[in-house]
């Protein structure tokens, strides 16, 4: 049932067999209709173009034309209509329902064999089948326009790796006319064979897995090098089965070349800084051991509290230089991993001996802060490969902002847990948590939580995360406002020989 008037445009020389369609359609109390007429063809095209009608009858046999020339005429509009069309004939001529199936009729029906069940069926189902492609030319037309207008290079390509289509975008980067890719593959079209291979090698594993994949790669374009970025996106029929892939390439050569101006910045910037740190903090350790050692010549109170003074703020500047030296290598640890030369020399260990010495020299620095550890489920050694002084830093990192992001009258708890062929480190706070939009952003690199207490440059769980994948582990938290963070990491145990 349709919620609007019906129009149906009957065109047949038989004033007889005009009506009796009417009188069928109309029995049909659950739709309402509106009817044109139409005796030949010539009057059947000024009638259509005047009501535009949402199903055409069509005898097939018109005094002055075919159905079929009628149809001819009809795609000769300068609006070429998608109406829905059904042939009548009283001849059983296969060959006239071919003909007009190929002209984009919905439907064809001998009139002898016609009931008001079967025309008011036809009809409805004709009109349907017309709207559905409606709406599919209307999402070809906006993908067309998107595509056409897109600076991205987006392209369709079929089960056999052949070209469906190229938008024009393409010609920027291969300097070929899109015209030239459809029913081709590039190797066809004398396109880079490396990265011919590459495209293949990936549209196949999409194809399998139904899954959308992303490769990277080098292009010779415009007599430089260029680095592309392309999605590859399955489509599916209604079996779920893949009929097409979407490719959407993108020139990341600007971006890529921000990154590594970027990451060469952060090079520089933390070895420049680095020596007159080093420096700075090597005087100011001098300069403490020999305050030290100064004989106690005065008499008992005139210089102590100077001293003692002087010491504090030599402590403190140590401190601050520590803080500072840290994140220097924070920067250095974030240019290597972008580009994967951070190193992990990795050995047999006691996670338990990793765990404890990190907590001990936190407690050493933290005097006045309570730390718990908890080893109580740890039935034997974990014994890890790993690089200690890496997954030390990361323990070193979740305990330092648990401290700093909880009361300092809260206790910061450190537990290691077994599990099924891994090991879980965590560390609990009883800070103020984190909402999920935090949760789901705290490990991005530069990322920090706003707080009253932010500081730092928003890289240590961001090194964290990439130090624990390079040992073939996993990060995580679990953390509510108003209810502390639990940060914790899995790493994978030994196999027992």
């Amino acid at each position: 049932m349709l919620d609007r008037q019906i129009k149906i445009l009957i065109i047949d020389d038989s004033p007889e067999d005009r009506m009796i369609f009417r009188r069928y359609l109309q029995r049909n109390s659950s739709n309402s209709y509106q009817f044109y007429e139409a005796k030949t063809g010539e009057e059947a095209l000024t009638r259509y173009e005047e009501t535009r009608p949402d199903c055409i009858l069509l005898d097939y046999g018109l005094p002055d034309m075919t159905g079929i020339m009628f149809l001819q005429h009809l795609q000769q509009l300068p609006h070429p209509p998608m109406t829905a069309v059904i042939i009548l004939t009283g001849s059983g001529d296969e060959e006239i329902a071919v003909n007009a199936m190929k002209q984009g009729v919905q439907d064809y029906l001998i009139k002898d064999n016609i009931t008001p069940q079967i025309l008011q069926h036809a009809c409805l189902n004709a009109i349907g089948k017309m709207e559905l492609l409606q709406q599919l030319h209307q999402q070809n037309e906006s993908f067309r326009i998107l595509a056409e207008n897109s600076p991205d290079i987006i392209t369709r390509i079929d089960q056999n790796l052949r070209y469906m289509y190229a938008n024009p975008a393409i010609a920027l980067l291969t300097g070929l006319a899109p015209e030239r890719f459809p029913g081709k593959t590039n190797q066809e079209l004398g396109l880079s064979p490396d990265n011919s291979q590459v495209w293949e090698q990936t549209l196949a594993e999409v194809i399998t897995s139904k899954q959308a994949q992303t490769i990277e790669y080098p292009v010779q374009a415009q007599g430089s090098t260029h680095y592309c970025q392309t999605r590859f996106v399955p489509e599916f029929d209604t079996q779920q089965n893949v009929v097409s892939i979407l490719g959407f390439t993108r020139d990341i050569t600007q971006y890529r070349e921000q990154i590594q101006s970027k990451d060469d910045f952060i090079s520089l910037v933390s070895h420049e800084l680095r020596t007159p740190l080093t420096v700075t903090k090597a005087n100011i350790q001098l300069a403490m051991r020999l305050l030290k050692k100064m004989p106690g010549k005065a008499q008992p109170g005139e210089l102590q509290p100077a001293l003692d003074q002087i010491i504090t703020l030599l402590q403190r500047a140590v401190h601050r230089l520590g803080l500072q030296n840290r994140l220097i290598n924070d920067l250095l640890d974030v240019a290597r991993l972008q580009r994967s030369k951070i190193e992990i020399q990795a050995t047999p260990h006691n996670l338990l001996d990793v765990v404890q010495e990190v907590v001990e020299d936190q407690r050493a620095n933290a005097v006045n802060r309570t730390i718990e550890l908890d080893l109580s489920t740890v039935s034997s050694p974990p014994l890890v490969n790993i690089d200690q002084n890496r997954i030390g830093q990361v323990i070193d990192n979740y305990i330092t902002n648990a401290l700093k992001y909880s009361d300092k009258t809260e206790p910061v708890m450190v537990g290691v847990n077994e599990e099924p062929e891994q090991v879980k480190v965590w560390v609990k706070d009883r800070g103020r948590g984190l909402s999920e939009q935090d949760q789901e952003r705290i490990w991005n690199r530069f990322y920090q939580v706003q707080t009253s207490s932010s500081s730092g440059l928003g890289l240590g769980l961001y090194i964290c995360q990439a130090l624990i994948a390079l040992h073939g582990g996993t990060v995580g938290i679990e953390s509510a406002l108003g209810e502390g963070s639990t940060f914790w990491f899995r790493l994978p145990l030994i196999e027992a020989a």
